[in-house]
């Protein structure tokens, strides 16, 4: 943890782009972090405070055999208990080795809301987080661990009050035991300098069709080692208005500040007994938000509503009949979705046919360890969420 720590303490290069000192790291580590009496950090008394527990079926992944992501968000706390502008993101790889794995990940999840607001509910929600965040989860990865990757968003150790938006994976160091949080480039997102830039223009143009899809990769050569919170990502000699719109809202930073009309982070801290305030672009509130490019465009968004229809196409597919591709493709497009049927808006692409993981012997469905850990959760749903008949709701960032 130390380790992970200091990492904010020191300049950097990644992928060439200079990820800078956060200055008042160390008064963080030295001063908030309670300490035992051999000088070690306590880990019983972290300093941070649950914000949220995250299910993502949206980011399921048949090649990676992943049903999605379970996510923690943590908010750091300074010496008196305060709440920090510093969230750690915990994200977990929820591992499905088959169609049925996946529903059943959707089944649990959704059976959490039986027990919502009982006695019962916190010990229901930690049998169910602990199928992917305790211990040798998946063996074959490092420390065992199925955390995918950790991201932090932070401005209170800045000298200019901007949010650094930051990746961990966990890797082998020399020095340590075993595998430790190492920085790593942001995904989709390129390094803050090329904002601007003929290399952002001439990607958008030449992959304007996949953009549109929301099936594009940034090539790793030009991924930043931090995303800051920028003005909207542009460029002279852009083509198409909505491939640079849908560019900028797969950054973290597009995500996290312009193309939504937000200020930075998406959750946010809380003082205890207080629930987290979300930001308008997942609660679809004070909508529509004007294109940061073009304010005559308007755009809506309603993120939980989106998750929550993607949620519905799992709970009612049958994996055997299922339809291509719903219940094992990542969906990072807005949905439509009709009783009787299922229709996808701009053009989503159902490209399982088989509908079948990759198998692998290290890999192992985590329902087969849990016995009856989670039986009263993973009864067959007695009650579907409803499946909404209303057109798309707008599109949705496939990375964050």
């Amino acid at each position: 943890i130390v380790a992970w720590l200091n990492t904010f303490t020191i300049n950097r290069t990644i992928n060439g782009d200079e990820v800078r000192l956060r200055p008042t790291m160390a008064d963080f580590i030295a001063n908030s972090w309670p300490r035992l009496a051999n000088g070690k950090l306590d880990l019983s008394r972290p300093p941070f405070r649950l914000l949220a527990v995250v299910y993502r079926p949206d980011l399921r992944n048949r090649d990676r055999s992943q049903a999605g992501e379970g996510r923690f968000i943590f908010g750091a706390l300074g010496p008196n208990c305060e709440p920090l502008d510093f969230m750690v993101i915990f994200e977990f790889k929820l591992l499905a080795t088959t169609c049925s794995d996946t529903v059943q990940w959707a089944t649990v999840f959704h059976n959490l809301g039986a027990s919502f607001g009982q006695p019962s509910y916190n010990a229901n929600l930690q049998a169910v987080t602990d199928l992917f965040s305790l211990a040798n989860q998946i063996p074959s990865n490092p420390n065992g661990s199925g955390l995918n990757q950790l991201r932090t968003a932070e401005r209170a150790f800045s000298t200019d009050g901007i949010w650094d938006i930051r990746e961990f994976r966990l890797g082998n160091s020399a020095g340590f035991p075993s595998a430790i949080l190492q920085p790593v480039t942001v995904k989709q997102t390129p390094r803050d300098l090329l904002n601007g830039s003929t290399v952002i223009a001439s990607f958008i143009n030449q992959n304007e069709a996949a953009i549109l899809k929301q099936t594009h990769a940034v090539p790793a050569d030009i991924l930043g080692g931090k995303s800051r919170i920028h003005g909207p990502w542009n460029a002279p000699g852009i083509v198409n208005p909505e491939a640079r719109h849908l560019f900028a809202l797969n950054t973290c930073n597009g995500c996290h500040s312009a193309e939504t009309g937000n200020s930075g982070i998406h959750v946010r801290p809380r003082l205890p007994g207080v629930r987290s305030t979300l930001s308008d672009f997942l609660t679809g509130t004070k909508m529509p938000k004007p294109d940061p490019i073009n304010a005559a465009k308007l755009r809506q968004f309603n993120e939980l509503a989106r998750r929550t229809v993607d949620m519905s196409v799992l709970l009612n597919t049958n994996c055997s009949i299922a339809p291509a591709g719903i219940a094992t493709t990542q969906q990072p497009r807005s949905l439509q979705v009709r009783l009787g049927s299922s229709e996808y808006c701009n053009g989503m692409q159902q490209n399982n046919p088989t509908g079948r993981y990759r198998s692998s012997r290290h890999l192992r469905s985590p329902f087969a360890k849990a016995k009856g850990r989670i039986a009263t959760l993973s009864l067959p749903v007695s009650k579907r969420l409803p499946v909404p008949l209303t057109s798309c709701i707008g599109p949705a960032s496939k990375t964050h």
